[in-house]
């Protein structure tokens, strides 16, 4: 400071926290196709998550399947079998 005194914020511990949420599953691969009504979906019903801390790389490539999937029935680019939704049928309560 001006009168020469030390301290105050620059001499205090810093306060950490993180407000960040990264969406995981139980085995860390993504959830993404046609949300079957079994699990609260049905016709129409389209998710995407699951992505952790990969979600902003992986974005485009995950927009691209989910909007062709949406539009033609069928993923062009990916292979959406070992993300599909219905693998945690059996963690339904």
């Amino acid at each position: 400071t001006a009168s020469g005194e030390t301290g105050g914020a620059l001499t205090a511990e810093p306060t950490l926290t993180s407000s960040c949420y990264l969406p995981t599953t139980p085995d860390n691969l993504p959830i993404m196709g046609v949300l079957p009504e079994e699990c609260g979906g049905g016709a129409g019903c389209f998710i995407a998550t699951g992505h952790g801390c990969w979600g902003i790389l992986m974005g485009p490539g995950s927009g691209e399947s989910m909007a062709t999937l949406m539009a033609t029935g069928e993923s062009r680019y990916i292979d959406l079998k070992l993300y599909n939704p219905s693998r945690f049928k059996e963690m339904l309560i």
